[in-house]
C-alpha cells in the first residue's frame, strides 16, 4: 500500500473512472473552498477541476458524469444540495435537493438516475431521482429495518444491499483500584 495523496488538507471519498483516473474532494488550501481534483494512480500531483466547487464526487458507469455536493448559492443558510456534472464540459445539469444530506449516493444502471438511502419513521428504503425531470420514485418498499450499505451490479441491474436493526449497548467499565 502506499498512499496516493500527500495533501495536508483531508483528502475524501474517491470515485474511479473508467480512464483509471480518480475523482476525489478536497478543502482548498487558501479559500477553505471544497474543491474537485483529479489524477491517475502514476500521476505525482492531483488537478483540480476549475470552478467546480463542490464535494463527495460519485462517478457515472460511463464517466461522462459526475453527481457531488454544492452549496445552494441561492439560501443563506448554505445548505449542501446534490448536483450533476457533466465532466465533458463542466457545467453543472441540475441541482436535487430532495436528496437527504448524508445519503449515500449511487447511479442508476442506465443512468437516468440517482439512486440513495431514505428513511421514514425508522425505515430505510432506497429511492431513485430522475436526472432528466427529477421526478422521485421508491425502487423499494420495505416496512422494518435500515438499510446501512447497497450498491448496483456493474453488469446488471441488480441490487445488493446490507440492511437490519441497529443495535449498540452502552456498557460501563471499571478500572480495579
Amino acid at each position: 500500500m502506499r498512499p496516493l495523496t500527500r495533501s495536508p488538507l483531508v483528502d475524501q471519498l474517491p470515485s474511479y473512472m473508467p480512464d483509471g483516473s480518480i475523482l476525489f474532494g478536497r478543502q482548498g488550501e487558501t479559500d477553505g473552498q471544497y474543491q474537485i481534483w483529479r489524477m491517475k494512480e502514476s500521476d505525482e500531483s492531483p488537478i483540480h477541476l476549475p470552478g467546480v466547487y463542490a464535494r463527495s464526487p460519485v462517478v457515472s458507469k460511463s464517466g461522462r458524469y459526475m453527481a457531488c455536493r454544492i452549496l445552494d448559492q441561492h439560501q443563506a443558510s448554505g445548505r449542501w444540495l446534490v448536483a450533476v456534472v457533466d465532466l465533458t464540459n463542466l457545467t453543472i445539469l441540475g441541482t436535487y435537493p430532495r436528496i437527504p444530506f448524508g445519503a449515500q449516493i449511487k447511479w442508476s444502471p442506465d443512468e437516468s438516475a440517482l439512486t440513495y438511502v431514505k428513511d421514514s419513521n425508522g425505515v430505510s428504503n432506497i429511492w431513485k431521482t430522475s436526472i432528466a425531470n427529477r421526478s422521485e420514485e421508491a425502487v423499494t418498499h420495505f416496512e422494518e429495518e435500515t438499510i446501512f450499505s447497497f450498491d448496483w451490479s456493474p453488469k446488471s441491474d441488480d441490487l445488493a444491499m446490507v440492511r437490519g436493526i441497529p443495535a449498540s449497548d452502552v456498557i460501563l467499565i471499571r478500572r480495579s483500584q
